[in-house]
């Protein structure tokens, strides 16, 4: 009788409230128009509440809503199914897992115990989120510390004992169990060398487990599989993360360089850079595709009751993949939206704090017609903030062709010494053709040239973006004069026209004192 999605703003004890006090007047009203309410009438309250299953029975669905509403007056309980509703994931917080519990002499890497990553303890745990792992060898999943933790995978790619700690390990030890980021995220995990995902097949068997996001801390030399890469994601809309090779030359290697990835380098504690080629597919006009840096270099960990010192690009690459997981627990409209999730995680990236290192002859200058780094892109991962931005991202709708524009969003009253922070990001789109004996070719169409700009209230572009290399553009704006603004979005070139929601294109933006 009710649409209670009307008033999200109310919280849900209100609106309870509100449309539990039926009084002789409503429930006449409600005659008139042709309802029958011969129980309303004689109600003291009525609780009306919403709650939407899938994939259960009805009588489930009954003993619940009585157990749970606790009222002795109920009269009835109306079932109707919604084939249209999308489901939004809980925020699960039964049995779960202590975020603030410390390693002991037999756990597993805690990244929690890593301060200056600004993280916070959460309720979210990666719960609801299907993530994809192809890494080296076996793995210990009977180990205590994944107790929460929802294992896919062959009996043969499981160990019995801790002996013999692999690279495999040490990356689920970051990604997932009891120290992990996502705990109670379902890992689907391949042995990246087992012959049968050769080629990169077990892109393919991600695929086909409609995994949320896929996590490579493996590479490989070639350039031959960037437009198959790019395909898995533009395709199947999977974020893949994948480490940089672990050195600082101009070495490229798979899949990291594919332009629709999220590549990761590796920064020390005190964000001086650690590891991580600065890398793009040559073969693309391209210069730069996403990358981010995380926490992967001079870890002091205990790893099953041994202190190892770890490091590498392998180790950065789950910190970013289980804290999308986590963005994507708390916003569920971020599933199959690559380009929403990286505006978000890049628009969440801490660009302050990347150092040069004085070791190395590689440095992180600024280019301010992208506002990307020359190295390490949108910067340095901050889950806190990624996190909070996760919590409103949403891709607006519009269509835009070469040498147009079109409306992103409004910025109201803004403030002098506000600071705006926008971020967008959009795919390479990939055409897969079959050729023969299941043979296939892979093209790809020119990345569009999308710049950012800012108007003010007089129609004078006051900012904007002017890179045509990448396909992320990061956006900062100090306000000096109060007022309303717009920002929109300018194509410079294309090929094709530029839609959204397409899950090609994304915006993120926030503002700051």
């Amino acid at each position: 009788m009710f649409d209670h999605k009307e008033e999200e703003t109310l919280p849900r004890e209100e609106k309870i409230k509100a449309y539990s006090l039926f009084s002789s007047e409503k429930a006449e009203s409600l005659e008139n128009m042709g309802f029958k309410a011969t129980y309303i009438s004689h109600a003291v309250s009525m609780p009306i509440v919403s709650l939407h299953y899938r994939n259960v029975y009805l009588d489930t669905v009954t003993s619940d809503l009585k157990k749970n509403l606790r009222c002795d007056d109920l009269l009835s309980i109306s079932i109707r199914e919604d084939a249209n509703y999308e489901p939004i994931q809980p925020n699960y917080q039964e049995n779960m897992v202590v975020n603030h519990q410390r390693s002991t002499n037999d756990s597993w890497v805690d990244y929690r115990d890593i301060q200056y990553d600004n993280y916070e303890a959460t309720t979210y745990s990666g719960y609801g989120v299907k993530i994809g792992v192809a890494d080296l060898g076996q793995i210990y999943i009977t180990h205590s510390n994944f107790a929460d933790t929802n294992f896919v995978i062959d009996s043969s790619n499981v160990k019995t004992s801790a002996s013999n700690i692999g690279h495999g390990d040490m990356v689920l030890s970051v990604l997932t169990g009891k120290y992990g980021l996502a705990p109670r995220a379902s890992i689907y995990y391949v042995d990246a060398t087992d012959p049968q995902y050769s080629g990169y097949k077990y892109l393919d068997y991600f695929a086909t487990q409609t995994v949320d996001v896929i996590n490579l801390s493996v590479s490989s030399s070639g350039l031959d599989s960037c437009k198959y890469i790019n395909w898995i994601v533009d395709n199947y809309h999977i974020p893949i993360v994948a480490s940089c090779v672990n050195n600082l030359s101009s070495n490229l290697g798979q899949p990291a360089c594919a332009q629709n990835v999220i590549s990761v380098c590796s920064i020390n504690p005190d964000y001086t850079i650690a590891s991580g080629t600065n890398i793009r597919d040559p073969n693309d006009s391209v210069e730069n595709n996403f990358r981010i840096a995380a926490t992967g270099g001079l870890r002091q960990v205990n790893v099953y009751g041994n202190d190892l010192t770890i490091s590498g690009t392998s180790l950065a690459t789950p910190a970013v993949t289980g804290t999308i997981a986590l963005m994507m627990e708390k916003n569920p409209n971020m599933k199959g939206d690559v380009a929403l999730v990286m505006a978000a995680l890049g628009n969440g990236a801490d660009n302050t704090l990347i150092a040069h290192n004085s070791n190395s002859s590689v440095t992180d200058s600024y280019d301010s017609s992208s506002g990307l780094y020359s190295w390490s892109g949108v910067g340095a991962l901050d889950i806190k903030q990624s996190l909070w931005i996760a919590g409103f991202a949403a891709t607006p709708t519009f269509e835009v062709s070469q040498g147009n524009e079109a409306y992103l969003f409004d910025v109201g009253n803004a403030q002098v010494g506000q600071r705006l922070y926008t971020t967008h990001a959009w795919l390479q789109r990939i055409t897969r053709y079959h050729l023969y004996a299941n043979v296939y070719q892979f093209t790809s169409s020119p990345l569009p040239n999308l710049n950012l700009r800012l108007y003010n209230s007089n129609g004078v572009i006051v900012w904007q973006t002017t890179c045509s290399n990448t396909n992320i553009e990061r956006h900062f704006y100090t306000f000096t004069a109060n007022g309303n603004y717009v920002m929109k979005v300018y194509c410079a070139s294309s090929s094709y026209t530029v839609y959204s929601p397409s899950s090609h294109y994304s915006v993120a933006c926030h503002r700051a004192i």
